[in-house]
């Protein structure tokens, strides 16, 4: 569980006191549980801060086991650059979209559009994010695109990944050592906040206004180095910890 309360998206001085005390209101509700785990880092190094913090209530019973991310698998890694014809010589871009539909082709063509320029420097490749789309891969004018990518060893592949804010993508992105730049769903409060966390770790940008460049966001994330010094020690920390191991051990204890 990652969001112990509601956040809201007003812009006044409204939200904290509305999260506070919604905050509250759950907290007697998590009071029931004897534990809870949080699939993160523990403090300060926290990326869904916002989404627990201001819950006293709960706070001793809160044990954080950091991220829940699928097994990568070395040699599918190989296959996977054979397949889909990357060009060790570049540098590789993973966009991974998500949300209602109308968001995801939004952000889909606006990607699109702002890469052209550079789309010879890099291998671009992109998931449409249609959960009920095919997971083939197929060569576009100078990208690759599935409608829905299921291999979670792209993270890994790339250099730099595109994502939405969702806190498993970033788990993802952080355990294989990569900066993200994040576009969140507009009005997804989550989202906004885990992108707003990433910010301030520098383990990646958050795209908030739409005349952002994409393309020096990217270049960004690829040559600074305290993205690179970041990623590097996140990765470090998020080794330490095996969440599904954590699970099945405390499920075996309550069983």
């Amino acid at each position: 569980m990652n969001q112990i309360k509601l956040l809201v998206e007003i812009r006044n001085k409204r939200r904290e006191r509305l999260e506070t005390i919604n905050g509250r209101l759950l907290g007697k509700l998590w009071n029931y549980a004897d534990e809870i785990f949080i699939p993160d880092l523990p403090p300060p190094y926290t990326i869904c801060k916002e989404n627990i913090q201001g819950v006293d209530s709960i706070k001793d019973k809160i044990t954080y086991i950091g991220f829940i991310t699928k097994q990568r698998e070395d040699k599918r890694k190989f296959s996977i650059t054979n397949e889909l014809g990357i060009d060790k010589d570049k540098k590789t871009i993973y966009v991974q979209v998500s949300g209602p539909r109308q968001s995801r082709l939004d952000v889909y063509h606006k990607i699109i559009k702002q890469m052209e320029p550079v789309k010879d420097e890099y291998n671009i490749i992109i998931s449409k994010g249609d959960p009920k789309g095919r997971s083939i891969p197929k060569k576009k004018e100078y990208w690759t695109e599935f409608e829905w990518c299921p291999w979670i060893e792209m993270f890994e592949l790339s250099d730099c990944v595109i994502i939405r804010g969702g806190h498993s993508s970033i788990g993802n992105a952080i355990s294989a050592g990569k900066p993200s730049i994040i576009i969140p769903i507009e009005n997804q409060s989550e989202q906004i906040q885990n992108a707003i966390r990433v910010n301030e770790l520098d383990l990646g940008i958050y795209m908030k206004n739409k005349e952002d460049s994409l393309v020096g966001n990217i270049q960004s994330i690829l040559n600074e180095n305290k993205f690179k010094n970041a990623i590097k020690k996140f990765e470090g920390l998020s080794s330490e910890y095996n969440g599904i191991e954590i699970c099945k051990e405390k499920i075996r204890e309550y069983s």
